[in-house]
């Protein structure tokens, strides 16, 4: 599967991130050098960080 089709597949289970997956994304996000227009909203929305 592709990034893309992992997202197509994605469900809200209501459970948190691990943090075996909050470390990947930030690899992903250092790795691409790019700051994903959500993670701007939703830390303008709750006052912090992701």
């Amino acid at each position: 599967h592709t990034p893309r089709n992992l997202l197509i597949r994605a469900r809200r289970t209501g459970a948190g991130p691990t943090p075996a997956q909050r470390a990947e994304y930030r690899d992903l996000v250092a790795q691409w050098q790019l700051t994903p227009r959500l993670a701007t909203l939703l830390a303008a929305a709750d006052g912090g960080g992701v």
